[in-house]
């Protein structure tokens, strides 16, 4: 099977062909003209020889004839001045041609480096999505958080990530899944139960940024110490919401918020809607994490 050359080198060489013709033809016109100059002083230097012997008749016949022959080498000369020129601008056409050839290859080269540096670059970037599900599956695989990990951020922070008050779980922010992820598997070994679970995932694209909604329930067991039954726990069931914003075009997660629903959990819990009952409830839970979390958390801070 036969190679077929890309037509921009078919071009360049088909140019490169003529180019030549054009200078053979050049050459044999110089030549031509120089054969019709020396006949030319030749036949005048025969002319002058003879004038002394011819009479004036031969004399003026012979200069009709050469006033002819200059009628016919000035019109051979005005025709080889036009081709030069035609020449001359075609080969000026060509040259130009084979800047544009040059220039064209130059951008198209540009184009495929700037469009493999751009491919790396994206293969490179971390997708948001996988970091997203790498936090989902993390935590419900019960993994804690690496102890390194915890030292970088107390020395960073000078705390721990550590859940401080129950009320905080109500609404929080981060500003990367790396964060969000750190601290939660964090609140887990704060509570004899964590288990969130998944009901539905949303994503909503915009012209400034897309959202990615999770939705789903936390289960929060609550350690609650007493001197007649031992070390129990009470539990409830609370609403989430998790909204992923990233910034369009962008391949990271900008801002992270995260909203539990503890109220609707507790009244959920207690199978009512009296809303003073259920904030008694959740102040009482509330107290007894605060009683609770230093003696039941897993990593401890130093």
């Amino acid at each position: 099977m036969s190679i077929q050359k890309p037509t921009a080198f078919v071009a360049v060489e088909r140019d490169v062909d003529v180019r030549r013709r054009l200078e053979k033809a050049r050459r044999r016109e110089q030549c031509r003209i120089n054969q019709a100059n020396f006949r030319k002083r030749k036949r005048e230097r025969e002319l002058q020889a003879a004038a002394g012997e011819q009479s004036t008749k031969s004399q003026v016949e012979d200069s009709k004839t050469t006033t002819e022959e200059e009628k016919k080498a000035r019109r051979r000369e005005k025709c080889r001045v036009y081709q030069f020129n035609y020449c001359k601008r075609k080969r000026l056409q060509e040259e130009q041609l084979m800047r544009d050839i040059s220039e064209l290859k130059h951008e198209l080269k540009r184009l495929e480096t700037t469009k493999s540096l751009t491919q790396q670059q994206q293969k490179q970037k971390p997708n948001p999505m996988q970091s997203i599900n790498a936090f989902y599956f993390a935590l419900q695989k019960n993994r804690h958080p690496p102890l390194a990990v915890v030292e970088n951020y107390r020395s960073t922070y000078g705390c721990t990530p550590a859940l401080e008050e129950l009320l905080d779980l109500q609404r929080e922010e981060f500003d990367s899944v790396k964060s969000l992820r750190l601290h939660w598997l964090w609140y887990r070994t704060q509570f004899k139960v964590f288990a969130f679970s998944i009901k539905a995932c949303e994503r909503l694209d915009t012209s400034r940024s897309t959202i990615i909604k999770i939705t789903g329930t936390l289960r929060l067991g609550v350690y609650c110490d007493n001197q007649k039954r031992g070390s129990t726990y009470d539990t409830v069931v609370c609403p989430v919401l998790q909204q992923f914003e990233m910034e369009t075009g962008e391949q990271a997660v900008s801002r992270i918020t995260s909203e539990v629903g503890l109220v609707d959990g507790v009244i959920a819990s207690q199978g009512q809607s009296d809303l003073d009952l259920a904030l008694h409830t959740l102040h009482s839970l509330s107290e007894k994490f605060s009683r609770s979390k230093d003696h039941h958390s897993v990593y401890r801070s130093r």
